[in-house]
């Protein structure tokens, strides 16, 4: 009976150590998530030059991680995009052709990651937030880029919440030609309506980056609203 009794215990403290080695034991992780990558607007700001161009800074954090390379256009201009590197504590200095007056577009690029792109309007008094008269009822699906693979195509949604009709005054591409095109896009929106404009990229194309940009009125409303959008071609 006695001896019965000891090696029940011994079963159970043999079980109690195997758990507690199997609980140290190293389980599979999963695939690491994709790198989250952003821009700090609040410390982004722009500076008077005398060299003809504008500059753009960030301070300290303004992009995360640091690793990523900064992506700039003048949205209003026809040059290429400027890359600029980031120094290790997320601040940069972007010197980039332009007028004071144009819209600017910032996106932070690592690896196949972006952040959502930042747009401003730099003028000789500072940055501030490019106009989007109608963005209290007029959304993009999606906001600010879309992937386009090579040989197809990929739609922009415009949703129009307001109680008035949106006219659709143009919709173009930034560069000409780039493998881009617009497939099509509507003339109006509705009130209270969805619609789409659909892009195509060809395949084999050397240059895999533009910018569509989406003109949008409604009569309560005098300015014309702009809207670009990214567009990333994927082979």
């Amino acid at each position: 009976m006695r001896s019965s009794l000891r090696a029940a215990l011994a079963i159970v403290w043999i079980s109690a150590v195997l758990a507690a080695a199997g609980g140290c034991i190293a389980t599979p992780q999963p695939n690491p998530p994709n790198i989250v990558v952003t821009i700090d607007g609040d410390e982004v700001y722009s500076e008077l030059t005398n060299w003809g161009g504008v500059d753009i800074l960030g301070n300290p954090g303004a992009i995360d991680p640091p690793e990523a390379v900064l992506r700039v256009y003048d949205v209003d201009g026809s040059g290429p995009s400027v890359d600029v590197a980031v120094e290790a504590d997320g601040s940069f200095h972007a010197e980039v052709d332009g007028l004071y007056g144009d819209e600017f577009r910032l996106q932070a690029i690592l690896e196949d990651d972006r952040s959502e792109a930042l747009d401003l309007i730099v003028d000789t008094d500072g940055s501030r937030p490019a106009p989007r008269p109608l963005s209290a009822c007029v959304t993009t699906e999606p906001g600010t880029w879309l992937e386009v693979p090579a040989g197809g195509s990929a739609p922009v949604e415009l949703r129009n919440d307001c109680d008035e009709a949106v006219t659709v005054e143009s919709v173009a591409l930034r560069f000409d030609p780039t493998g881009f095109s617009i497939v099509r896009a509507p003339a109006a929106l509705p009130a209270r309506s969805v619609d789409v404009v659909e892009v195509g990229f060809a395949e084999g194309q050397a240059m895999t980056e533009d910018l569509l940009l989406i003109e949008l009125s409604a009569a309560s409303v005098p300015e014309v609203d702009r809207r670009p959008i990214t567009l990333v071609g994927v082979e």
